[in-house]
């Protein structure tokens, strides 16, 4: 399971550690002129997460991605 949110509350390391293949944190509101690029980058993070559990935060420009503990 990946979480995808913008809750904040997920990057804390209490609820990091309930998520069995990571976390997708968006970090810019969503809109029409940027959604398409949002969903672009969710989408390569999802198909990483597959190998390893990692957080990612997601914007339309740039993703950051930290490993998770196991």
């Amino acid at each position: 399971m990946i979480v995808l949110t913008r809750d904040g509350d997920f990057l804390r390391s209490a609820l990091r550690r309930k998520s069995e293949h990571g976390i997708i944190y968006i970090g810019e509101p969503v809109r029409k002129d940027n959604v398409h690029r949002i969903a672009e980058n969710i989408t390569k993070v999802a198909e990483l997460m597959s190998e390893k559990r990692l957080l990612a935060v997601v914007s339309s420009v740039i993703v950051e991605l930290y490993q998770l503990e196991p």
